[in-house]
């Protein structure tokens, strides 16, 4: 995306997503406070976007998180990195990545 506008605060929340607040960032959805309290959170709009900023506050989006996949040690996967990285292979075309609520759905027994 490259550097903010002048006067935009950028943040990366927890989970990867990209928050932000300033004078031009929206109020809220007119009429919708229910809609509006579910992308406000303390002052910052999370945006659904996934991303990070590199130090020299260049600001990247690498997924939206409504596609990531919560592992079960609580941590978050961004499919479209697994996927272009194997894209890469001159032996792949195509890749889609799915997530499955465990192992056992693919019959893997670790014990």
């Amino acid at each position: 995306m490259g550097l903010p506008f002048e006067g935009i605060e950028v943040n990366i929340a927890e989970d990867g997503e990209i928050l932000l607040r300033g004078p031009n960032v929206m109020r809220g959805y007119y009429g919708h406070p229910e809609e509006t309290a579910s992308v406000l959170q303390d002052e910052w709009f999370a945006t659904g976007d996934v991303g990070h900023v590199d130090k020299s506050s260049y600001l990247y989006i690498t997924d939206r998180k409504k596609d990531l996949f919560k592992l079960s040690n609580g941590k978050y996967v961004a499919p479209q990195q697994i996927e272009s990285l194997l894209k890469q292979s001159e032996f792949v075309s195509q890749v889609v990545v799915v997530g499955a609520r465990s192992e056992t759905a693919y019959g893997i027994d670790r014990s």
